[in-house]
């Protein structure tokens, strides 16, 4: 979606820039820590239910609405806002690692 941005607009949005990397920070965090998924509440007490099938039959197309939206109705946010959301991300996942190893 970045590289179908500086295709439309000769340019890159940071708001694009920000959820996409967000949105791949995500992914890697899920292939990460995928071996305490077989302890969760999913695997655990629900199995193979209704919310499980559809949960993963979605999943392709849920983390993208929010970039897609960014790209195509050019949704622009200023930067000190961006810089605000990335620092509270980066702070909040530290600290979910730190009471991980805990």
């Amino acid at each position: 979606m970045v590289l179908k941005s500086v295709e439309q607009n000769h340019g890159y949005s940071p708001t694009l820039l920000l959820a996409a990397g967000l949105q791949i920070w995500y992914a890697l965090d899920s292939l990460w820590f995928e071996d305490s998924f077989l302890a969760s509440f999913e695997i655990m007490y629900e199995g193979t239910g209704y919310m499980l099938a559809v949960g993963y039959h979605m999943y392709p197309f849920i983390p993208t609405f929010i970039t897609r939206s960014v790209l195509v109705y050019r949704f622009v946010v200023p930067v000190c806002y961006l810089i605000r959301t990335f620092i509270s991300h980066i702070l909040l996942s530290s600290l979910y690692l730190v009471s991980k190893t805990l």
